[in-house]
Parts: structure tokens; sequence; C-alpha cells
């Protein structure tokens, strides 16, 4: 059994990932249009050893790849418990 709190505090968590999902992204696209590739691109050369993280921008971007995947998921979790919830 669950209540309107659950509801509240689910949809609270959902609000907070998806604003930071939107801000890593926003971060990931300013990365995109400095260095001229996408983030898949960036990544495909980073696991295949044609680039490395020896700069601070490099360094950031894997940060920020990590990060995106991890916001992702959790909002992704979250969308399934209301739903559940809702259910």
């Amino acid at each position: 059994m669950y209540t309107d709190e659950y509801t509240i505090s689910l949809s609270r968590e959902l609000s907070v990932c998806g604003s930071q999902v939107r801000k890593v992204k926003r971060a990931l696209a300013g990365l995109e249009r400095r260095y001229g590739y996408t983030t898949k691109d960036f990544s495909a050369r980073l696991r295949s050893g044609q680039m490395t993280t020896d700069t601070d921008d490099f360094r950031k971007w894997s940060g920020l790849v990590v990060s995106l995947r991890a916001w992702t998921e959790k909002e992704e979790e979250y969308t399934a418990l209301l739903l559940k919830m809702k259910g």
C-alpha cells in the first residue's frame, strides 16, 4: 500500500533527475560543439585508445558521460516505480 506522499516524493525525484539530465546534456553539447565530435564518437575513440583523458576537457567529458548514464538510469527507475504505484 502507498500514499500520496510516495507519489509526491517520486515525482519530486523525477523532477530532480530530469533537471540533472538536461544540465548534463547541455554541458555535453558544449563539448561536442567545441571539439566537433558527438559524445558517441568521443566515447568510441576513448575506448579504442585513439583519445585519452589527458586534458581537463576530456576528463570532464568522460565524467559527464558517466553522470548522464547514472541520472538516466535513476530517472528510468523512478518512472517505473511511479507507474507501478499508479498501476
